[in-house]
């Protein structure tokens, strides 16, 4: 009852009525799906820009279940799409100023190295999490905590990703399109 209630809710973006179910079966429920734990910390993030306006205390206390979310989702589920999750707890760290930017990239750097840029059947890569790697890279570098080596070294690891991603999609595009598959 619980999960239709909160899953209504959900999809009909009332995420302030959705929360109170869905946190109740995040706590009691041992069984919840892997795609339960992206939603809750959706609903989650949504939280706390009003939050942290509002209330510091309960905006910390968002943060703090967000990361738990992401990283209970990873602990049950390590097989479900891990790069993903992955880069979306980066993201959030980012975005919310949750730990330090150096643990956020290291996080973002683990999300590439097992990418299907990297390694055969890796999880595709999401443009957006490239985008945010380089701009935190680029804020450390304004504040002197990377150096201009250290820029270049991740400008070329982004080129590296998005060449053979760029080639892989290619060659996809290319065999849908060519005149031996076409009926």
């Amino acid at each position: 009852t619980k999960l239709s209630m909160y899953f209504e809710y959900y999809k009909a973006k009332n995420f302030k009525d959705a929360y109170p179910e869905w946190l109740y079966l995040y706590k009691n429920c041992a069984d919840l799906q892997p795609i339960h734990f992206q939603y809750g910390a959706k609903m989650i993030e949504s939280f706390i820009p009003e939050a942290v306006k509002t209330d510091a205390a309960k905006a910390d206390e968002y943060k703090k279940l967000l990361m738990e979310v992401y990283n209970t989702s990873l602990e049950k589920y390590p097989d479900y799409r891990p790069g993903y999750t992955k880069g979306l707890k980066a993201q959030a760290m980012l975005r919310f100023r949750i730990g330090t930017p150096q643990e956020a990239i290291a996080l973002i750097k683990e999300v590439i190295a097992h990418s299907n840029a990297r390694i055969e059947n890796g999880e595709n890569l999401d443009a957006v999490i490239l985008d945010y790697y380089f701009k935190t890279a680029m804020n450390l570098y304004d504040a002197k905590v990377y150096s201009i080596s250290e820029m270049f070294d991740m400008y070329e690891e982004i080129s590296d990703v998005l060449a053979i991603s760029h080639d892989a999609l290619s060659i996809e595009y290319n065999n849908l399109t060519s005149d031996s598959t076409r009926q």
